[in-house]
């Protein structure tokens, strides 16, 4: 399975089966994480893969995910400099894992961070510039289930997402990438994206919060520019498979009010 079919199959896992993976997958996956891929060069950025989930969840205060405790027989400890850049390359670097676990079957949770940075002293030994960001719940899935593919996933209709008109106004491919961004997980599933479209090239957006907002729900905030990340990493998994070749870069973009500029998918030869 490539890693377009696994969006349109990845979901949330909330439940995991008895047995973790075999260490053979443990052993692939920690070697995938090390050797994932850059967004911005220079950033900070590390994951852990914890192996005893069991040992963390003892030690930690609360493995909080949107609707509630998470248990899995492993994690990923994500940590990253305490900047945009740094949660933004967060998300984009490991909803590639993400997919690709997705693609073997394999689940996992994007999971809020609950905790201190201290609790997890016995199983990770976090770079003094960085923080964690948050945590990946992975794990097989239960006897009897399969990611199979989601025909009406649970978010927003796709013209929520778009700045500049009617979904009617644009061509198939690009409503597929933009359905790929539609797709992606967000914190409390609150989908904070929005989309310009321009010929060749689709601009990414996260809407802002005030500053009462981003004051009393600072993790939430921290959450949306990983979830920023996340829907880079989709955007250009549906641009490579929808169009001829595309990357993420930044580029010149529409200002908007209220929104901030994020990074932008140019398809190879559309300009």
């Amino acid at each position: 399975m490539n890693l377009y079919k696994a969006i349109n199959r990845r979901r949330s896992i909330r439940n995991y089966g008895e047995t973790g993976l075999s260490k053979t997958q443990l052993d692939e996956i920690e070697k995938s994480v090390n050797e994932s891929r850059e967004l911005f060069s220079g950033v900070s950025v590390d994951a852990y893969l914890v192996r005893d989930g069991q040992s963390l969840q003892q030690d930690i205060s609360g493995i909080i995910a949107d609707y509630g405790k998470v248990e899995a027989p492993h994690y990923l400890v994500l940590t990253s400099e305490d900047t945009q850049k740094g949660f933004v390359e967060t998300g984009y670097r490991y909803e590639f894992i993400v997919l690709a676990l997705a693609a073997q079957e394999v689940g996992t949770c994007w999971i809020g961070k609950g905790f201190r940075d201290e609790e997890l002293s016995r199983h990770v030994q976090i770079p003094r510039d960085q923080t964690c960001t948050t945590l990946i719940a992975l794990g097989p899935l239960p006897a009897g289930d399969n990611l199979h593919e989601i025909e009406d996933p649970k978010r927003k209709e796709l013209s929520h997402f778009l700045i500049n008109g009617d979904p009617n106004c644009f061509d198939e491919a690009t409503l597929k990438i933009v359905d790929c961004l539609r797709r992606s997980p967000s914190s409390l599933n609150s989908q904070p994206w929005r989309v310009v479209l321009e010929h060749g090239a689709i601009h990414l957006y996260l809407r802002k919060r005030n500053k009462i907002t981003r004051m009393v729900l600072k993790d939430m905030d921290r959450m949306n520019q990983v979830d920023a990340g996340i829907g880079l990493c989709h955007l250009e998994v549906g641009g490579r498979h929808c169009w001829d070749g595309a990357e993420i870069k930044k580029t010149p973009h529409p200002e908007k009010k209220g929104l901030v500029y994020i990074g932008s998918l140019k398809g190879q030869d559309r300009g």
